[in-house]
């Protein structure tokens, strides 16, 4: 047997990899997190994204010089982004996790579903946040600034029963406090703990992994 492939690429998500994503300027069709939509048109950047002078900016690797409403008016509230990975087999999946460094709030899904929110996003769990929506709550990056405020990055538990063999997308919808704040980060990383056939040998020695084959 040959064990199954996907044109997404395979966990983990690293910072530096490529997201697709939108500045929230306008309101995107309502299957912006789902499996289905189709982000060709979207933007494409190494993560993380951010702007201003914070201590996160390290790790940025798509600079947002337009989201403060000042130099560059109108700005924009929120960005979503999307990032494409594969598992071959979801029952396979023992443990999954989103890890999320931001300033200010942060909605996360996988295939639609939504898995977690930040609680300065507040709101209710399963409703959209829309794209002008402020964060209620500052919350700063993990990097301390000169002040020592900073918060530490965020891990959020994905259940393996929102995942799909093959293709799968985590969507995250990002907000800022104002239109005025000095800074903007998201940093995300996904990864996640998988049994089972992993090479074609594997396949071909006649033992299931974990009760289950997951070659074709």
């Amino acid at each position: 047997g040959q064990c199954q492939t996907s044109t997404a690429p395979p966990l983990p998500i690293a910072i530096g990899d490529t997201w697709k994503y939108s500045k929230g300027t306008v309101e995107p069709p309502a299957a912006w997190a789902g499996l289905a939509f189709d982000d060709t048109s979207w933007l494409s950047g190494p993560s993380g994204f951010g702007y201003g002078p914070d201590p996160c900016m390290s790790q940025v690797g798509t600079t947002l010089a337009d989201m403060p409403s000042s130099p560059t008016p109108p700005g924009y509230m929120s960005i979503y982004a999307r990032r494409k990975f594969n598992i071959v087999n979801p029952a396979a999946v023992t443990s999954m996790t989103a890890v999320i460094d931001y300033d200010d709030s942060v909605v996360v899904y996988v295939n639609g579903t939504e898995v977690g929110r930040s609680t300065s996003m507040g709101g209710t769990a399963g409703t959209p946040t829309a794209f002008n929506t402020a964060a209620p709550t500052g919350h700063e990056c993990s990097a301390c600034d000169t002040s020592g405020s900073c918060n530490p990055a965020q891990s959020f538990t994905i259940s393996p029963s929102v995942l799909v063999a093959g293709t799968n997308v985590i969507a995250i919808h990002a907000h800022n406090q104002s239109l005025t704040s000095s800074d903007f980060i998201l940093i995300p990383t996904v990864s996640a703990t998988i049994g089972g056939c992993t090479t074609n040998g594997q396949c071909d020695d006649g033992n299931l992994c974990n009760g289950l084959e997951t070659c074709v």
